[in-house]
C-alpha cells in the first residue's frame, strides 16, 4: 500500500528563494507598521476628524440654507410693495436684504438676497452700491441672470459708457434667449452701440432681433433702424 503513495516533490532553490522574499516582504511590513503605529493611528484619526467636520459642514450648510429660505421668504413681500429702504434694512418682523445676502451668502437663498438687495438699490438710485452687489451676485444663464447682466449694463449706460453698456444688453440676450426678454435687450444693445459709434455692431444686435425674434414688437421697426444706421454710416 505505501509503494503506491506518491513522494513529496522536491522544492527547487527558486522557489524557497521566492518563498524567502515574501516571509521577508512580510516581515518587513510587519516591523514598519510597529515602528510606525503612532503614525498609523494619527492618519486614521486624521480621517475620521475630515470625515465628521466634512459631515458637520454640510449639516451646518443645510440648516443655514433652511434659515436663508425662510428669512428671504419673509422679507420679500417687503421689497414686492415697493419699500425698497425697508427691504434692504428690515424691520421689527424680518431682517432685510443686506443682512441676508452678508450672512447667508454661500447659501442660494442667500445669493438670490443679493439681486433683490442690487435691484432695490437701483431703485433708489444708489447705482454704485447697486452695480457693486449685482457684480457679486452668482448668476446663472437664466430670466434673473440675464437680469442682472441688464442691471449692470443700465448704471454703466448712466454713467455714459456706451460701448460699455452694450456689451453687457448683448451678453443679457445671449445669457437667456427668451422671446419675452432677448429682443428688448438686443434693442438696448443696438441703440448703445450706435451711440457709442460701433455701427457694425449695432446692425448685428438689430438683425438678431429679426432672424431670431421676427414676431417680437421689438421687430416692427429694425428698418428704420438700420436705415438710419445706413445714413449715419455713409456720413463717416
Amino acid at each position: 500500500m505505501s509503494s503506491m503513495l506518491k513522494p513529496p516533490k522536491p522544492v527547487s532553490r527558486r522557489q524557497e528563494l521566492r518563498e524567502d522574499k515574501v516571509i521577508t516582504a512580510y516581515a518587513r511590513t510587519m516591523t514598519m507598521a510597529e515602528e510606525n503605529k503612532g503614525l498609523l493611528i494619527a492618519a486614521a484619526a486624521g480621517i475620521v476628524i475630515l470625515f465628521l467636520g466634512v459631515v458637520g459642514y454640510m449639516f451646518y450648510q443645510a440648516n443655514q440654507s433652511d434659515r436663508a429660505d425662510d428669512v428671504l421668504g419673509a422679507i420679500l413681500p417687503t421689497y414686492e410693495s415697493g419699500s425698497y429702504q425697508e427691504a434692504l434694512d428690515g424691520n421689527a418682523d424680518a431682517i432685510g436684504l443686506l443682512d441676508i445676502a452678508d450672512d447667508y451668502g454661500s447659501t442660494e437663498a442667500g445669493n438670490l438676497a443679493k439681486f433683490y438687495a442690487a435691484a432695490a438699490l437701483f431703485e433708489l438710485e444708489r447705482y454704485e452700491e447697486a452695480a457693486e452687489m449685482y457684480e457679486d451676485y452668482d448668476g446663472g444663464e437664466d430670466l434673473l441672470g440675464a437680469s442682472a447682466l441688464a442691471g449692470q449694463a443700465a448704471i454703466t449706460e448712466i454713467n455714459g459708457d456706451h460701448d460699455g453698456a452694450a456689451t453687457l444688453y448683448r451678453r443679457a440676450a445671449r445669457a437667456y434667449e427668451s422671446a419675452a426678454t432677448a429682443p428688448a435687450y438686443y434693442l438696448d444693445a443696438a441703440r448703445n452701440f450706435e451711440a457709442a459709434g460701433n455701427y457694425d455692431a449695432a446692425r448685428e444686435a438689430y438683425e438678431a432681433i429679426t432672424e431670431d425674434y421676427e414676431d417680437a414688437p421689438e421687430a416692427a421697426n429694425i428698418s428704420v433702424y438700420t436705415a438710419r444706421l445706413d445714413a449715419l454710416s455713409s456720413g463717416e
